[in-house]
């Protein structure tokens, strides 16, 4: 049983879940995936939000006090809140807890029948091993969907949602990262999350922000903001084409691992979002590695997030990626857009992975055809 997927180019028939095992249980069959994509319901005010830290603990890189100021920005924006066991917990090794504290936190969050959203507060590292824990209850989550939200490490546990069971998830805000800035969350990053998740109608047109930092940490007050955020830069077109294909959010390093752990995570029929940031060495030996595996068979276009550098305002360079991108791409009309608000920077955009978008240089647009949510 197939899928038929729309590439610019050719009608893409594969098996977006061939491959694909979570937990040692084998995905159900892509003609089911995308006859039956799952949009969770829309987000409303009064709706509970669970946030979850099913990797990295929270004091690892920023101060744990600042789920607090999180959690009051998202109340002040009408949603109820509730912190999962041990998210707010540090271990030794720098993760929330051991694994099945982890997963009890993300399993109270996916039972429960009054949360709408499940966010992540941080990211860094660790999800993959609960994604890949035989104890992760999907079936609680695709007998009530909820809208899976995060970016970053959480795009293990989006992913993975989505691929098994058609489930549209959220790579959006991280609650620490968005709601834990002060005096406020940045606007567009806001409105972006609104957008797709509050409202069951295509996003449309995307556009950059007035301005941009390319650090992703949470701003620590107005002087703090004022000094990182600078003028936007506009989005470029690195290869030019048209098509048109599901999104799907991911950085090269997590395709690999996903690939390692045995699980196939297909780019085919799809437009692939990723990025880079400081220190890419790592980055750009996974990106070769994704060429050279094939893994890019099938793409049907790339949006990769502005260069970010962590704790600082400079552009790293990107030589080496950029050559790397060039001799995957030369030769076609697959069509890239760079320097997206899409990756490791803020403000950052949500990107709903399973709903249909088109990239078009001859237009210079990048529009999200279809709701995510119902």
């Amino acid at each position: 049983m197939y899928a038929q997927w729309s590439c610019n180019r050719r009608v893409f028939v594969g098996s977006v879940l061939s491959g694909m095992a979570v937990a040692g249980h084998r995905a159900q069959s892509s003609e089911s995936a995308a006859r039956k994509l799952i949009r969770p319901p829309a987000l409303r005010r009064g709706d509970t939000i669970a946030l979850i830290s099913p990797g990295k603990a929270i004091g690892f890189a920023h101060k744990p006090e600042t789920l607090d100021v999180a959690v009051a920005a998202l109340e002040r924006d009408g949603y109820r809140v509730k912190v999962m066991p041990h998210a707010r917990e540090m271990t030794a090794g720098k993760q929330a807890g051991n694994i099945q504290q982890r997963m009890e936190g993300v399993n109270t969050a996916l039972r429960d029948p009054d949360v709408r959203v499940v966010m992540g507060t941080v990211g860094g590292g660790g999800t993959l091993d609960v994604v890949r824990n035989d104890m992760l209850d999907w079936d609680a989550l695709q007998h009530d969907p909820k809208i899976i939200c995060g970016y970053s490490d959480l795009a293990c546990l989006n992913v993975a949602a989505y691929l098994r069971f058609g489930l549209i998830t959220i790579d959006g805000p991280l609650a620490v990262f968005h709601w834990g800035c002060q005096p406020e969350p940045p606007r567009y990053g806001t409105e972006s999350f609104q957008r797709i998740v509050g409202n069951a109608a295509p996003a449309g047109k995307l556009k950059p922000p007035a301005t941009f930092s390319r650090n992703p940490f949470e701003f620590f007050g107005e002087e703090d903001m004022a000094r990182r955020l600078h003028p936007t830069t506009p989005w470029r077109w690195f290869n030019r084409g048209t098509a048109q294909g599901r999104l799907l959010a991911l950085t090269p390093v997590q395709l690999l691992e996903f690939a390692d752990a045995g699980i196939h995570v297909p780019l085919d029929g799809h437009i692939w979002c990723l990025d880079v940031w400081t220190g890419s060495d790592r980055v750009c030996n996974a990106l070769q590695g994704v060429i050279d595996r094939g893994m890019l068979k099938g793409v049907c276009g790339m949006v990769v997030g502005r260069p970010a550098s962590f704790n600082q305002e400079t552009r790293p360079s990107t030589e080496r990626w950029d050559s790397i991108l060039a001799a995957a791409v030369a030769d076609t009309d697959i069509p890239v857009l760079i320097d997206v608000d899409s990756g490791h920077t803020m403000p950052r955009m949500t990107i709903p992975n399973g709903v249909m978008a088109t990239l078009d240089s001859t237009n210079d647009l990048f529009s999200i055809d279809e709701p995510a949510v119902s």
